[in-house]
């Protein structure tokens, strides 16, 4: 992907991104919250996954846009 196309990317996944971070973390924070395991790695394996099926969910989307 060249830098034009970064740029663009970036551009049109930001607006996802936000979303995911202000109203799909903290849901997934308070699931785990809730069974006190916030500092458990099955936290981070949830944040890490829920993260790399949005960024691979939207690089398709940029890609068939194009």
């Amino acid at each position: 992907m060249g830098p034009d196309q970064q740029q663009a990317f970036n551009q049109f996944s930001a607006p996802y991104l936000q979303q995911f971070q202000e109203q799909m973390l903290p849901r997934i924070a308070e699931q785990f919250a809730g069974a006190g395991a916030l500092s458990s790695s099955g936290f981070g394996q949830a944040v890490g996954g829920a993260s790399a099926g949005l960024q691979a969910q939207l690089a398709k989307l940029f890609s068939d846009l194009q």
